[in-house]
């Protein structure tokens, strides 16, 4: 089989002079019309599938957006602290908004609003203990290594070396 040289510019008008009769033939249609379209472009035959079964050539993806976390007035209030601190980086920030949710509440009726549904937040945000959030010592790769240093003895070792208290 020899493969034809033709410019990515040909290939793609060729895609979108055969994109609506490839998606509306049959199966035994289908099949020659790949035949033909591989042999043409010199694409690989799952390529060209992928290709063809795609979305129309020239049609616009709409653009993926995620949903809004938080509300507009939670986030002009995050955006008032973290301008009156300075713009800390956020680490310092999330340690500087429990105090400086008083004077965010002092800045009219919307923000206290806002400010209090931040406190909320953050109060769920300390008592998480799941998942990424749970103490290093219960999650699972952890408990997985330590388990032949001593098992619970390891993980109470490392809970004292790491954070500082005794397991009793």
């Amino acid at each position: 089989m020899e493969k034809a040289i033709v410019s990515a510019r040909a290939k793609g008008e060729y895609v979108q002079a055969i994109d609506h009769r490839y998606r509306h033939a049959g199966r035994p249609e289908k099949r020659r019309i790949l035949d033909e379209f591989c042999q043409v472009a010199g694409y690989h035959r799952k390529h060209a599938i992928r290709l063809l079964n795609g979305p129309a050539p020239g049609a616009a993806r709409p653009p993926r957006r995620r949903a809004a976390t938080y509300r507009p007035a939670v986030i002009e209030v995050l955006r008032a602290i973290s301008s009156a601190a300075g713009y800390p980086w956020s680490l310092r920030l999330k340690a500087l908004l429990p105090l400086w949710l008083p004077w965010a509440k002092g800045q009219g009726e919307a923000a206290r609003a806002a400010a209090d549904q931040l406190a909320v937040m953050l109060e769920q945000a300390k008592s998480m203990r799941r998942g990424a959030f749970a103490p290093i010592t219960q999650q699972a790769l952890i408990r997985a290594i330590l388990l032949p240093l001593g098992g619970v003895g390891g993980v109470a070792l490392l809970d004292f070396v790491m954070l500082g208290k005794l397991p009793f």
